[in-house]
């Protein structure tokens, strides 16, 4: 079997490949945006992991010193990025929910830069916010981990 130039249909190969790179240019910027939601996704997911872990590190800490420092760690700055973008990927109530731990750990790790910055952590004070905690913590747990 031979072939020679003259037998190929070149009007094929073309419709063939113009229909190939039509089919690319319609899904690659689906795939690739499908890829990048994912992406931000994990990452927002994952700080918020971290920030529970910190925070249930520090509700089993007595130490207030220690607490203080566990807590000071708890970290935004993916959600601050990618708040916007995690908004337009996501069901309305993950959103919500998330939204909500977020503006709580940030309330907590405020108002512990408060109390630092004040260098008076009476007992009540300090029984408060491990109450603040727990419940910033119980929040997260019964919200956001079955999604």
């Amino acid at each position: 079997m031979t072939i020679t130039l003259n037998n190929i249909d070149w009007n094929a190969i073309s419709a063939i490949s113009t229909a190939l790179g039509v089919l690319v240019a319609l899904f690659l910027p689906i795939i690739s945006q499908s890829r990048k939601n994912r992406k931000i996704n994990r990452m927002v997911q994952n700080e918020l992991r971290l920030n529970c872990a910190l925070l249930d590190n520090a509700v089993q800490e007595r130490n207030s010193t220690r607490n203080i420092e566990m807590i000071k760690q708890i970290e935004s700055e993916i959600w601050e990025s990618f708040h916007v973008q995690y908004s337009e990927t996501t069901s309305p109530e993950l959103f919500h929910h998330t939204n909500q731990s977020y503006i709580n750990l940030i309330k907590l790790k405020n108002s512990v830069m408060n109390f630092e910055s004040q260098y008076i952590i009476s007992v009540k004070q300090f029984l408060d916010l491990q109450k603040m905690e727990e419940k910033v913590l119980n929040y997260i747990v019964e919200h956001i981990e079955h999604y």
